[in-house]
């Protein structure tokens, strides 16, 4: 009984160091859960790219037809402070609130300049926080010059410092004869594109946990497969050592795999060693 329970305890031994169980197994999770969040991070960012790129065009768009809808040689004259009220000023406001309204448009305005500074023209905001004309625009002349030259510029990125999330396009207001009398600055309410990539944003992250429990559940099953077959054999070989010197038995392993070339291995080197026994016996003999 006794040496029964110390080749039990013999046969269930630890591994001095890491097991291939773990040498295995953590790798490659760590190998998967890289890979899940680079994937993740490649395609929420194409998909940003893609959604702020279809803002800005639609940003444009309803910028470039409300300049077209403007009247260019009123637009040029509304540069003095108190014409708010006249029928010139309103004409066009209404113009730019009908825009505001229809186009998803939180902000939008007409600039002038003299040279150095950006000044407000006509403002579609009605409210107490309308800008009145002359106010002086918060970017500077050199900031806005190419606008104010004929070529018209969107923002690259999403502002939302504020609370409002805004793409802002500049498009210049020019006459009959091309020269440029203003610019049309054009907010656009971009808080559909947020909500639509914080959307995408929690679903990429939620298919990068799955995919990376997929991929640990499979890789799992093939270690512990694996594993078992390993175990299998060291079993077998511990029954051979610890069974009297018995060297008639052999190892059965049917994996078809490499364990069952070991086994087979395992199998030719104990015929050899009982070959060689079998001579000493007869030469003892």
């Amino acid at each position: 009984m006794g040496m029964k329970k110390s080749k039990e305890k013999v046969f269930k031994q630890k591994v001095r160091k890491t097991s291939i169980w773990v040498k295995l197994l953590l790798p490659l999770i760590l190998v998967i859960a890289l890979l899940c969040v680079l994937l993740g991070l490649f395609s929420y960012n194409t998909l940003e790219e893609e959604m702020v790129a279809m803002g800005q065009s639609q940003a444009l768009t309803v910028a470039t037809l409300a300049e077209a809808q403007l009247d260019s040689s009123v637009v040029a004259e509304i540069t003095q402070p108190g014409l708010e009220g006249s029928e010139s000023y309103l004409s066009q406001q209404e113009i730019l609130i009908e825009i505001q309204e229809k186009g998803n448009v939180l902000y939008i305005y007409t600039l002038f300049t003299d040279g150095e500074k950006v000044y407000y023209g006509i403002d579609a905001d009605t409210t107490e926080t309308a800008c009145a004309i002359g106010e002086e625009f918060k970017y500077s002349y050199e900031e806005l010059a190419s606008v104010f030259n004929g070529e018209a510029y969107v923002e690259e990125e999403i502002d939302n410092s504020d609370g409002e999330a805004l793409l802002t396009t500049y498009v210049p207001v020019t006459a009959e004869d091309g020269t440029v009398v203003a610019v049309l600055g054009c907010d656009y309410d971009a808080s559909e594109i947020l909500y639509e990539l914080k959307d995408s944003q929690n679903k990429t992250l939620m298919l990068a946990v799955e995919g990376m429990a997929v991929g640990i559940a499979v890789i799992f099953f093939v270690i512990r497969s694996i594993m078992k077959g390993l175990t299998g054999v060291n079993a077998k070989l511990y029954d051979l050592v610890n069974n009297e010197g018995d060297l008639t038995q052999k190892l059965e392993i049917k994996s078809g795999d490499e364990l069952e070339l070991i086994g087979n291995n395992v199998n030719a080197m104990l015929e050899y060693i009982r070959g060689i026994m079998v001579n000493i016996s007869s030469g003892s003999t």
